[in-house]
């Protein structure tokens, strides 16, 4: 179930030491480490390596996927200007920002109106377009329009250069460069055992300890997300399932949400969604509870899920469990049998 890698890249740096790091992830979120580079005009050969490494793969990233720090955007956007669009923000280190300055602005007496706030930024983390984030974000404020000092806080910094760090900013494409910041204790723990080496002793190192073993084929296969969908395939309630009238398009409600829908409360939700048209922000993360799958009876595996699950992992049990109950695809014996969380 691996698509090809996107026209993406992944992008961090070492501190205190030579390495720039550039990398891949596709679709199943394995990452493709491209290369180790010592100086910004190495990134500008990256297409001839990735060209190399993944087999006559055209290199022409559009989007970084990157932390908070300017130089690295600005290294990518020069080297590849006539390719670079936008920058995701890592949502990693920004919910890392945001857990740091909620604890500096409210005290710890009122753990409930901490937890709540950063409860409606992974709400709004999940918004699966631009145009939904703008709208909701707007409720967002006018909810916590009491707290000045946060709000100004989180306006200037996360929602004009840095605003990149929800999932609809790039539909489809990582939300964080953990991928290649995992890289990091790699190359200092077992490469370079955090010594700062000369130039010529660190070349040795990267051409025979870190090419050398990371430089191997994989086998891309991971069925674990097979066996989730065979499960929740044979549990979901045929009820729970509605077939809307727009197109291919299917409802189903999230576990968390106690109460059953009928079709015409489905399609208002729906509307209520692609229209913008709800009054708060409330009713905003009351809607995300239920869930819409567009399934592609041609091609299964372009379907798409508003669920958690997909918007991360850009497939889900959701998507594979519906293409098998209209037998647009066969879950082979042998992922029935692997236990969950197996590699």
């Amino acid at each position: 179930m691996c698509k090809p890698p996107t026209c993406h890249t992944l992008k961090d740096a070492l501190q205190k030491t030579y390495e720039l790091e550039e990398g891949l992830q596709d679709t199943s979120s394995k990452s493709f480490f491209l290369l180790v580079g010592l100086l910004k005009s190495v990134f500008q050969r990256v297409t001839n390596v990735a060209s190399k490494v993944l087999d006559g793969f055209i290199y022409c990233p559009k989007i970084v996927v990157a932390d908070g720090a300017e130089a690295i955007t600005n290294d990518f956007s020069s080297a590849f200007s006539s390719f670079f669009e936008r920058r995701v923000m890592c949502f990693i280190h920004f919910i890392g920002k945001i857990d740091s300055k909620l604890t500096q602005f409210f005290s710890s007496t009122l753990k409930d109106l901490i937890a709540q706030i950063r409860q409606d930024i992974l709400q709004l983390q999940l918004c699966e377009s631009e145009d939904i984030f703008d709208a909701a974000l707007k409720f967002f404020f006018l909810e916590l329009e009491c707290l000045n000092n946060f709000l100004d806080y989180f306006s200037s910094e996360w929602t004009t250069s840095l605003k990149g760090w929800f999932e609809g900013y790039a539909l489809g494409l990582p939300s964080t460069n953990n991928a290649i910041e995992a890289w990091n204790r790699v190359i200092k723990v077992e490469a370079t055992m955090r010594e700062r080496h000369n130039l010529e002793v660190f070349l040795s190192i990267a051409e025979k300890d870190m090419v050398g073993r990371w430089s191997c084929d994989r086998n891309p296969s991971d069925p674990n997300c097979v066996v989730l969908a065979e499960e929740w395939s044979s549990n979901a309630k045929t009820e729970n399932i509605i077939k809307l009238k727009h197109g291919q398009t299917f409802h189903f409600t999230s576990l968390l949400l106690n109460q059953p829908i009928n079709k015409s409360q489905a399609e208002a939700r729906l509307l209520a969604k692609i229209n913008r048209s709800w009054k708060s922000f409330d009713e905003y993360s009351d809607l995300c509870f239920v869930l819409h799958l567009h399934l592609d009876k041609i091609n299964w595996k372009n379907s798409t899920c508003t669920c958690k699950a997909y918007l991360k992992n850009y497939i889900c049990a959701h998507t594979v469990g519906l293409a098998s109950r209209y037998n647009l695809v066969e879950i082979p014996p042998a992922a029935k049998t692997i236990p969950i969380g197996q590699k």
